[in-house]
């Protein structure tokens, strides 16, 4: 029912909704339509029909079934809140890895005595390596000496 309300809603209330994204957004009443009003309205005709088909019972999967036989509990906490259960199975234990180092921060160790600068300083943090060592070749290459970190 309330896909229902939303769609004759959307119907009911189509210019009153492009009025009001031309005037917060500024956009087009046709634009409007195509991107915001037809979307929409295809997204709850689309939940609308396949509503029930969605909603059937089906049969677990055997790789679910299987994780869920062999589910592990382990206990987490029991201190101040109660005890806490983490639930987990024990191939997802087995696929976990360890990720490296994905984002780094440039410091400015040294630099030219006559320049005004205060060091040393983190010139830029949490960004990839390799836009990090972009910089670091750029401040070399102009006599100053930095490190990725």
């Amino acid at each position: 029912m309330q896909l229902k309300g939303i769609l004759h809603m959307i119907v009911e209330k189509e210019t009153e909704i492009t009025d009001a994204l031309y005037v917060d957004l500024s956009k087009p009443m046709f634009e409007s339509f195509i991107h915001e009003i037809s979307l929409a309205k295809h997204a709850c005709e689309l939940a609308l029909k396949e509503l029930e088909h969605w909603m059937k019972s089906e049969e677990l999967g055997s790789i679910l079934q299987h994780r869920l036989k062999h589910l592990r509990l382990q206990k987490v906490s029991s201190e101040g809140f109660g005890a806490a259960l983490q639930i987990s199975s024990a191939s997802e234990k087995m696929k976990e890895k360890k990720v490296g180092k994905t984002t780094f921060d440039i410091k400015l160790e040294k630099f030219d005595a006559t320049a005004k600068i205060r060091v040393p300083v983190t010139l830029k943090q949490g960004i990839i390596e390799e836009e990090a060592t972009g910089i670091v070749e750029k401040i070399k290459a102009v006599g100053g000496v930095a490190v990725i970190k």
